[in-house]
């Protein structure tokens, strides 16, 4: 299901990306990842998974976006792995802790989840007030052999 999902909503979520903007694309993806975890606390694994894929696009194609708007080209690289890294942290995190762990997480994480997405929705800009460019980075590189 989640590559069916992700292929359906390729276009659709570039689309918000580019024309709504990383913060309105974020915390959609949120809003999706927040609903799919209280489902879980419902016990309601199937519509949890659906939003779960209804989410990742959303969330992944922000990050090639973010990468180039945020980062320099020497940076872009390493924010981009970090960036997709971090969709799949909470499932590295949960499955060694155990079971008798996951129960008492069910209640827990859909709770931080819904405030951490109002919160984010004003912490998320778009782009920054000024842009890393290459020959912003070769200017402080310049700067700072030659420092005058």
């Amino acid at each position: 299901m989640p590559k069916i999902m992700y292929a359906v909503l390729y276009i659709p979520s570039a689309f918000i990306i580019e024309k709504y903007g990383v913060n309105i694309s974020v915390t959609l993806g949120m809003a999706f990842c927040t609903l799919a975890m209280w489902a879980v606390f419902e016990s309601e694994f199937t519509i949890a998974q659906a939003l779960i894929s209804f989410s990742m696009p959303f969330i992944i194609n922000c990050s090639t976006t973010v990468s180039a708007r945020w980062f320099g080209p020497k940076g872009r690289n390493m924010a981009t792995g970090i960036l997709l890294l971090s969709f799949y942290l909470p499932v590295a995190v949960e499955v060694p802790m155990g079971e008798g762990f996951e129960l008492s997480l069910s209640l827990i994480l859909p709770i931080i989840s819904t405030v951490w997405t109002v919160v984010s929705f004003a912490l998320i800009y778009n782009k920054p007030d000024f842009c890393p460019t290459i020959s912003e980075e070769d200017k402080v590189e310049i700067r700072r052999r030659n420092p005058d």
